[in-house]
């Protein structure tokens, strides 16, 4: 309609742990402003596992819910062994920094380093490029197991993708994955928006930008950083778990229960965002579950 506020849409699962909060930052659910008042879609098929016990085991531990199906998967699952090739995913970022500094000096191989290059100017720069993806400093040598931290339908690689490295150079990095396909790959940006009014008009305003390669070491990652993965080989460590949402996020990352295995679990661990559940129970009927959007799908 003319003159209307255009539509926004909005994708996310508040059932996931927050962004990291720091003393400079409050943080409230989306559900708590005056303005939200949404038509939503819930997704109700998981995309990531074709392993059907799996799947709705993690649609239980999403919300909290321990039934004697979902206690069985969790059991099955800490009596895996850890695959070599698993990436460990841990809540401590020294952590996962240690260990991957641990199996890089294994390596016989140069070291390369490549900072990203910002393009804007900003007085938070330190505090904003911990929401992304990628990191300022890309410390890498050829033969390093590495992931891709973002999906590029183009380029033909996703966010999870696993391989080695295979050559480093100025301007490129050449992957192996592990699907068989060989990369060369450039750096790319990577921005923080946020959404201003002007004129009665809500436009995108890009806050921060820097250019990296969307690469990270990955025999360790924090949860944090994991998330949007879909990891085929996986450890967790919940050693530090803090948060509600956080042993969900990690677990979801799983592709294949059975190259997936556990350390330091805690049932007390399977636990979601009590505000979270209390909304969604009182406006269930908000909610219009599919398995799929289709191109009809929005037209509520």
């Amino acid at each position: 309609t003319k003159g209307a506020p255009p539509p926004i849409l909005f994708t996310g699962d508040l059932y996931q742990i927050p962004p990291i909060s720091t003393k400079d930052s409050m943080q409230t659910m989306i559900f708590n402003s005056k303005r939200f008042t949404p038509k939503i879609i819930e997704l109700t098929k998981i995309q990531r596992t074709k392993d059907l016990k799996f799947a709705k085991a993690l649609q239980n531990i999403r919300i909290g819910n321990i039934d004697n199906a979902t206690k069985h998967i969790i059991n099955e699952i800490l009596n895996n062994k850890q695959c070599e090739d698993a990436t460990i995913l841990t809540s401590l970022r020294q952590r996962a920094q240690d260990i991957n500094k641990y199996h890089l000096d294994k390596i016989q191989s140069r070291e390369w380093n490549y900072k990203a290059i910002i393009t804007t100017d900003a007085s938070d720069n330190d505090k904003i490029m911990r929401e992304i993806q990628a990191d300022f400093l890309l410390t890498i040598k050829e033969g390093a197991r590495v992931v891709f931290c973002v999906s590029d339908k183009q380029q033909g690689y996703y966010n999870g993708l696993q391989g080695f490295v295979t050559q480093c150079q100025d301007d490129c990095i050449k992957v192996l994955a592990d699907d068989g396909a060989e990369y060369v790959v450039l750096r790319r940006a990577f921005q923080k928006q946020i959404v201003r009014e002007r004129n009665n008009r809500l436009r995108y305003e890009v806050i921060f930008e820097m250019w990296q390669f969307p690469l990270k070491v990955a025999y360790a990652i924090t949860i944090h950083k994991s998330q949007g993965m879909s990891l085929d080989s996986v450890h967790i460590d919940c050693e530090g778990i803090f948060e509600a949402g956080q042993f969900y996020t990690a677990i979801s990352r799983a592709i294949n229960p059975n190259k997936l295995s556990i350390s330091n679990f805690k049932k007390n661990f399977v636990v979601a965002n009590a505000e979270v559940v209390s909304w969604q129970k009182a406006n269930e009927h908000l909610f219009k579950k599919l398995e799929y959007i289709q191109d009809d799908s929005l037209m509520l």
